[in-house]
């Protein structure tokens, strides 16, 4: 049995479930942040030993284990779900407060009630629940683990989905991250609608077409109702958000957030 497992075990009892959570994604340039819950109990570990035995920390697994692995969690694990903040939640609330809204989001999801959950980390999501906080969690606690590769392949699924959308910049091979090949793709191209428009190398790499704002924000004000508003943001706003610096996201933020009061009260 593996130490991970016998953590778990050691500090829960039959027949009582809990769950564990981790995200992935915080290092990265481009794409979301996902973050996982899962749940799972004694029985479950015992019948499904040999498969348990094998979760480790998601960077320690390789990509063809950790899709097998995946593949079987999801059959055996009583419940599990996920949390996703895209790259415009990251730069309105950086980070860590994105990836703390996106385990909260996964744990809310869960419909089955456990004892405790055992979060990643030193930092508190706020579940309003029985946490615990473990550090380096992905190599401690089985259930973080499990998460951690479950999150791991879902987000690994959608940045191989989104080279698709963005050729140019070879998202499903370095998934984000600030590899090389990343970096000079965004020398050449600029950012894309998914880049996160606060991170250093991003910023550095933005060349604004003050056009391209003037026509979000004239657009933007043309919006006549709550209907235009929401048509704005995804159909004009987010397939230009790349191409614009971040201070000028925030006055496009604050019109928006205006005008949507301004609706408000006519309605």
């Amino acid at each position: 049995m593996s130490r991970l497992i016998t953590w778990d075990l050691n500090h829960n009892q039959a027949p009582h479930s809990w769950a564990g959570i981790d995200e992935v994604g915080r290092g990265c340039l481009a794409g979301p942040v996902v973050a996982c819950c899962i749940v799972i109990n004694s029985e479950v570990i015992e019948i499904h030993r040999d498969i348990f035995d094998q979760a480790r920390d998601s960077k320690k697994v390789s990509q063809t284990k950790r899709e097998y692995l995946a593949a079987n969690f999801h059959e055996i694990l009583p419940a599990y779900s996920y949390g996703i903040i895209d790259s415009i939640g990251i730069d309105r609330d950086n980070i860590l407060q994105a990836s703390l809204a996106a385990m909260k989001q996964a744990a809310d999801d869960i419909s089955i009630p456990v004892d405790h959950y055992y979060i990643d980390g030193t930092i508190s999501p706020k579940l309003g629940q029985n946490e615990v906080l473990v550090p380096q969690g992905d190599d401690t606690s089985c259930s973080i683990a499990v998460a951690s590769i479950l999150a791991k392949v879902y987000r690994d699924k959608l940045m191989h989905d989104l080279g698709g959308k963005y050729p140019q910049y070879g998202f499903e091979k370095h998934k984000g991250y600030g590899t090389k090949e990343h970096l000079r793709a965004l020398d050449l191209h600029g950012a894309s609608p998914i880049h996160r428009l606060t991170f250093r190398p991003v910023t550095q790499r933005i060349q604004e077409d003050l056009g391209i704002f003037k026509m979000l924000e004239e657009t933007l004000q043309d919006t006549e109702n709550q209907i235009d508003l929401l048509s704005w943001f995804h159909e004009i706003f987010i397939h230009n958000y790349g191409k614009i610096k971040i201070e000028r996201v925030s006055l496009l933020r604050n019109i928006y957030l205006e005008r949507l009061v301004s609706f408000h009260r006519e309605s």
